[in-house]
């Protein structure tokens, strides 16, 4: 628990100095009051013993910006470009951007997102929806995870060794700031700008 603390921590540091913004310095001060309120218990309840550990360890080994209406994806669509050079798909979602991760700075701050989008969900409440934009894998003790994240619902299901094993509530006020992150990554997110 204490490495993942000082993850956490880490991570409000280089996002509230690595960026002069307002909802920068914002998120790093919601970072530290989350950790004074008890942001590990509620997140290792909620992701399980094993997903956790790998969070802990900030394992994040890769990135995806995902096409959200699969179903949809038409030959003319403005992302098909990118779909077709990815020539991927995570869970059934195609993706239109992949990053490995290779500096732990990264992986920190994604991590340290993640875990402040469950700690900050404040109810059970959900959409009806399942438009999944942003995916995590990460790979811990030999298990590759897979998080499909969709905030405009306020869910994540994860995939276990390929094989869907629950799911996870995260806030939505979080979408943002991953949005930010995977496009300093070079990702697209669809329905985002660059100027959003």
């Amino acid at each position: 628990m204490r490495r993942f603390l000082q993850c956490i921590v880490l991570s409000c540091a280089w996002l509230s100095l690595g960026c002069a913004t307002e909802r920068s310095t914002e998120l790093g001060s919601a970072i530290v009051e989350a950790i004074a309120d008890g942001i590990t218990a509620k997140v290792e309840r909620a992701l399980g013993p094993e997903l956790y550990s790998a969070l802990e360890s900030c394992a994040i080994t890769e990135v995806f910006s995902l096409y959200p209406y699969p179903e949809d994806l038409e030959v003319d669509d403005p992302l098909m470009p990118l779909v077709r050079k990815t020539a991927m798909a995570l869970h059934g979602y195609p993706v239109i951007g992949h990053r490995v991760l290779e500096h732990a700075e990264d992986k920190k701050e994604l991590a340290a997102l993640f875990a402040l989008a469950i700690a900050s969900k404040q109810d059970e409440s959900v959409a009806d929806c399942f438009e999944p934009r942003h995916g995590i894998r990460l790979v811990h003790d030999g298990v590759v995870f897979d998080l499909v994240v969709c905030f405009a619902c306020e869910q994540c299901l994860v995939y276990a060794g390929g094989v869907q094993s629950g799911h996870v509530l995260v806030s939505e006020r979080s979408s943002t700031e991953f949005t930010k992150t995977y496009q300093r990554l070079g990702l697209v997110v669809e329905g985002v700008s660059d100027d959003d």
